[in-house]
C-alpha cells in the first residue's frame, strides 16, 4: 500500500447553520491555513473543498490579504476550483451545473491557478453526464463518495463514461474523513491506516490510499507533518503528503481500468440521500422556476438587446446566476438544513425571480421605444436559437 495524506476542509456554505455563522468560521479557519502556509514551505498544499465562492467570501471580509491568497493559489498551495460551489448533479438543470463549472475555473484561474478534478466527496450522487460536462472543460479525473454499487463497479479505480462517449478517470474515496483526527500517538494512527489498508485491500486495483486530514468546518491540523514523519518510522507502507492530480496520474499510467457507463446513484457504501430529490416541493418548484426563466427567457432576451445596442448585460446576469448557485449547492437544494436556512434560499429565488421579472419588463419597453409605433406596434420574441 502506498499512502497520500491529503491535507483538506470540507466546508458548507450552510446546512444547519445560516450562512451567515458558516462565514464567521470561515474567517477564522482560512486565516489560519493561510497563516501555516506562509509560516512554512515544509505543509506544500491544502485542499479547500475545491470551490472558489469560499475565497470569494472570504476576500470581502479580508481584502488585505488577497495579495497573499493570489500568490498560494499561483504557487498551487491553496488549491481551489473548478466548483464556485459544491452542486447538486440530480435535481438542478443541466446548465446550472455546467454554469457553476464555467464561473469556478474562471475565477479559479483568475486566482492564479484552477484544481482539476471533478471533486464532488459530499454530493448526493453523481449525474451520468458528468463525464461529457468534465471534459468539455478540459478536467479528466474524478473523485467521489457516493454512489457505489460494488456488484457493479467493484473496484476504487475506473473508466466513468457518458452515453456520447466521454471518458474520465475516476477514483471512489470510500471516505473523504478518513484521517480527519489523528492521533499524537504514532502506533494508535500505524493501528488506524491498518484498519484503512484493510478496507480498501480488496476494492483498490493500485494500492494507492488518500488519507482525507480534515473534516467538515474543520480547522488545518498544524503537526500533520510530524505525524506522518513518526508514521513512516511505524509503517513498512509510505506515507507522504501529495496531491491528488499526481495520485491519478500514477494510477492511470500503470493500470488498465474497468469501465462504466451510467448514473452513481446506489447507497451501498455511503448514503445518496434520495429522499431530498422530493423534500420542501415549494423550494425545488422555486428552483425550476428562476433556472427556467434565466435560461430561456432572460438571457435571450439579453442577447436579443446586445445584437440590437451593443449593451453587454453579462456580469448582471452573472450575478443572477451566483445567487443561484448559492442555492445550487448540494444540501441547499437537497433542503436537509435548518428552517431559518430554508427561509434564506426562498429568499434568494425571490430576489432572484424579481430581477428577472423586472429585467424583462424594462428590456421589453427600452426594445419598443426605438420601433416605430404608428398607429400601434406588436412585438413577438422568439427565445429560441433558431
Amino acid at each position: 500500500m502506498r499512502f497520500t495524506v491529503i491535507p483538506h476542509v470540507h466546508w458548507d456554505r450552510e446546512w444547519y447553520f445560516t450562512q451567515q455563522k458558516s462565514t464567521l468560521y470561515l474567517l477564522h479557519d482560512m486565516d489560519e491555513v493561510i497563516d501555516q502556509l506562509c509560516q512554512t514551505n515544509d505543509l506544500k498544499y491544502f485542499l479547500f473543498d475545491a470551490q472558489t465562492s469560499l475565497i470569494e467570501d472570504y476576500l470581502a471580509f479580508r481584502p488585505e490579504r488577497e495579495g497573499q491568497v493570489r500568490r498560494l493559489i499561483g504557487e498551487g498551495r491553496l488549491v481551489t476550483g473548478p466548483w464556485y460551489t459544491q452542486t447538486d448533479q440530480m435535481i438542478i438543470h443541466g446548465e446550472s451545473i455546467v454554469r457553476n463549472l464555467l464561473y469556478g475555473t474562471r475565477e479559479a484561474k483568475a486566482f492564479g491557478g484552477c484544481f482539476y478534478v471533478g471533486y464532488a466527496v459530499d454530493c448526493f450522487g453523481q449525474g451520468a453526464q458528468m463525464p461529457q460536462i468534465y471534459k468539455g472543460f478540459g478536467i479528466d479525473k474524478v473523485l467521489f463518495k457516493r454512489g457505489i454499487e460494488t456488484s457493479q463497479i467493484p473496484f476504487t479505480e475506473f473508466e466513468w463514461r457518458s452515453d456520447d462517449g466521454s471518458q474520465v478517470f475516476a477514483y471512489h474515496c470510500v471516505d473523504y474523513m478518513n484521517f480527519r483526527n489523528p492521533s499524537p500517538d504514532a502506533e494508535e494512527n500505524a493501528e488506524r491506516l491498518r484498519e484503512i489498508a484493510e478496507a480498501y485491500d480488496s476494492r483498490s486495483l493500485s494500492k494507492e490510499i488518500l488519507l482525507f486530514n480534515g473534516f467538515d468546518q474543520h480547522p488545518v491540523r498544524r503537526d500533520i507533518l510530524n505525524i506522518t514523519a513518526k508514521l513512516n518510522e511505524k509503517l513498512e507502507s509510505a506515507v507522504q503528503i501529495g496531491r491528488v492530480e499526481e495520485v491519478f496520474d500514477r494510477i492511470k499510467e500503470r493500470h488498465t481500468l474497468p469501465r462504466y457507463t451510467g448514473e452513481l446513484t446506489c447507497g451501498e457504501t455511503s448514503r445518496v440521500h434520495k429522499s431530498i430529490y422530493s423534500s420542501r416541493a415549494d423550494i425545488k418548484r422555486a428552483n425550476s422556476r428562476c433556472e427556467n426563466q434565466l435560461i430561456r427567457s432572460a438571457e435571450p432576451l439579453q442577447a436579443i438587446y446586445y445584437e440590437l445596442t451593443g449593451r453587454d448585460e453579462r456580469i448582471f446576469m452573472t450575478g443572477l446566476w451566483k445567487e443561484m448557485m448559492k442555492n445550487a449547492a448540494h444540501d441547499s437544494i437537497g433542503c436537509c438544513n435548518s428552517d431559518p436556512v430554508n427561509r434564506q434560499i426562498m429568499q434568494r429565488f425571490s430576489e432572484v425571480m424579481d430581477s428577472l421579472t423586472e429585467y424583462e419588463n424594462l428590456t421589453h419597453r427600452l426594445i419598443a421605444n426605438q420601433i416605430p409605433q404608428e398607429p400601434f406596434s406588436l412585438q413577438v420574441y422568439n427565445y429560441l436559437p433558431y
